[in-house]
């Protein structure tokens, strides 16, 4: 949904129907996905070698990664919890140890891996 949208059923509404944002993003761009992305190929040949299996999702709106690309930087949230149900904020979110653990040996891969990444035009 765009500004001038809002603006536009506002106006139709009356003089006295108004908005205002509370939180606004303005970058709309998606980090991207493809092999000849240095940084993505990296991040998905580690996640093969490790034999995760995954999916690609755009999800920009509600992660602290609006920051980064605020910034200019790319940002892929990634979160190893396999065979755990999806409960992130519930009053019952749990992780088991073992899926923690293995999630652990993941990140010890895939940030090495990452941070030896030749980039090209980052900030």
């Amino acid at each position: 949904m765009d500004d001038e949208n809002i603006k536009k059923w506002c106006s139709e509404a009356g003089p006295d129907v108004t908005y205002t944002f509370l939180q606004h993003g303005l970058v709309k761009t998606t980090t991207p996905t493809t092999d000849d992305d240095a940084f993505w190929k990296t991040f998905s040949t580690t996640l093969k070698q490790e034999n995760c299996k995954y999916e690609t999702e755009i999800f920009i709106g509600a992660t602290d990664s609006r920051y980064l690309r605020e910034l200019g930087y790319r940002s892929i949230g990634f979160s190893p919890m396999t065979n755990t149900q999806i409960l992130l904020h519930d009053h019952n979110e749990y992780l088991d140890e073992s899926v923690f653990l293995r999630g652990v040996e993941i990140y010890e891969k895939l940030i090495p891996n990452l941070a030896n990444v030749e980039a090209e035009n980052e900030p």
